[in-house]
């Protein structure tokens, strides 16, 4: 047995009809469906503010529009359009089904989606590469900032070397200085020791010599007196 597509859509209707029929069989309202459904069978369908012929007409919906179920009571089902609208529409032009020309908008809508899609990725792909490459260009001139401060670094470790080495070598000299004029000082105290020494020798000598002139004066002096 071959089953067609105009068999596949009857029996579609069908269980469409029976799913229907069956929320007909419960109380007055059955409330919470939640079910996404189609209009059919009519090219624009009134949508009243309750069940019932005589109510106030609230907006339309067109063939093939997707509507959400909400509740169902005697032959009529609240439906929620997408652009908010609520009311009561009769549930005879109501599918589970979407119309085939709604399939194929949707048909022709997903090329498009997913070329959307597409130069979504593409462009985002794009920009984590353009991302990438500032990123990149960044850590070089961070590399390079780096590898300048390392040698500003090494320049300064050598100048902080040559400079501790020349302090040391300054405190030596002070040191040798140092020695130095204490052997200066020594050196002095001891002339200056000898100088006094050797003045106050001569003066010895100098005061023994006039006394020695003295006395020998004295002598001849007397020796003149007793020849005369």
């Amino acid at each position: 047995m071959i089953v067609t597509t105009g068999d596949l859509e009857t029996m579609k209707k069908y269980v469409t009809t029976m799913f229907l029929l069956i929320l007909l069989s419960f109380p007055p309202m059955v409330r919470g469906l939640g079910t996404d459904m189609y209009i059919t069978g009519i090219a624009a369908l009134n949508v009243r503010t309750d069940s019932n012929e005589k109510a106030d007409v609230a907006g339309t919906v067109k063939a093939g529009e997707k509507i959400l179920a909400l509740a169902v009571a005697n032959g009529w089902t609240r439906i929620e359009t997408s652009d908010g609208l609520e009311g009561w529409v009769s549930t005879r032009y109501l599918s589970a089904n979407p119309p085939p020309e709604a399939k194929a908008e949707s048909a022709a809508a997903e090329p498009k989606t997913l070329r959307e899609k597409f130069q979504a990725v593409t462009l985002e792909n794009q920009t984590l590469k353009e991302e990438n490459i500032g990123l990149t260009t960044r850590l070089n001139e961070q590399t390079i900032q780096m590898g300048s401060m390392e040698e500003s670094f090494q320049t300064l470790k050598k100048e902080a070397g040559a400079y501790h080495q020349l302090k040391d070598t300054l405190v030596q000299r002070d040191h040798e200085l140092k020695e130095k004029n204490d052997r200066i000082a020594s050196l002095e105290k001891k002339l200056i020791d000898q100088y006094t020494a050797i003045a106050i020798r001569w003066s010895l000598v100098g005061a023994g010599i006039l006394i020695i002139g003295y006395i020998m004066g004295a002598r001849t002096k007397k020796k003149r007196s007793s020849l005369l």
